[in-house]
């Protein structure tokens, strides 16, 4: 993992905002989501390196049909979330 500023502003201030699981395969891994305090634009901090983010789309990540546009209950299955 490697901690990045924003790519919006290049900030290095952002807050935690939330943790959350990959929903697909690696329920055990959680990423934590910030929101940048200068412009608010949310992203993955620390995020994967080019070589860890591989083990998040392994083969069988593309074999499943493309979801139909993202509708409430798909945003609620998110969840779980630790809110900070």
């Amino acid at each position: 993992m490697e901690t990045v500023n924003c790519n919006l502003c290049r900030s290095s201030d952002y807050r935690k905002v939330y943790e959350m699981p990959d929903r697909k395969f690696f329920r055990e891994d959680y990423f934590t989501i910030v929101e940048c305090e200068a412009c608010g634009l949310g992203f993955v901090n620390p995020r994967p390196t080019l070589r860890e983010i591989q083990k998040y789309y392994p083969a069988k990540y593309y074999q499943n049909p493309p979801r139909k546009a993202m509708s409430a209950t798909w945003i609620g299955d998110l969840a779980p979330r630790r809110v900070f």
